[in-house]
């Protein structure tokens, strides 16, 4: 299935995906791809259905379907 996948305004792409994808092997990959700071942590947010996917769920759990749009955003950490 083809998924938009984004990293704020900075970073888009469309992305095929299988539904057995995990949600932290999507976001290592696109750190990788996006050389995003590595020392960061990240969720995954289908923005279309408004829900954080959890890091080991697979897409097929999630309800990820054909045209939803991901987000990488960084877990802030307040101190």
């Amino acid at each position: 299935m083809n998924i938009k996948l984004n990293f704020g305004d900075t970073h888009s792409e469309v992305v095929e995906l299988t539904p057995a994808f995990l949600a932290d092997d999507i976001i290592q990959q696109a750190v990788t791809h996006w050389s995003l700071p590595v020392d960061q942590n990240y969720n995954l947010v289908n923005v279309t259905k408004q829900k954080v996917i959890p890091p080991n769920a697979p897409l097929s759990f999630s309800n990820i379907e054909e045209g939803d749009v991901l987000q990488i955003t960084p877990i802030i950490v307040a101190g």
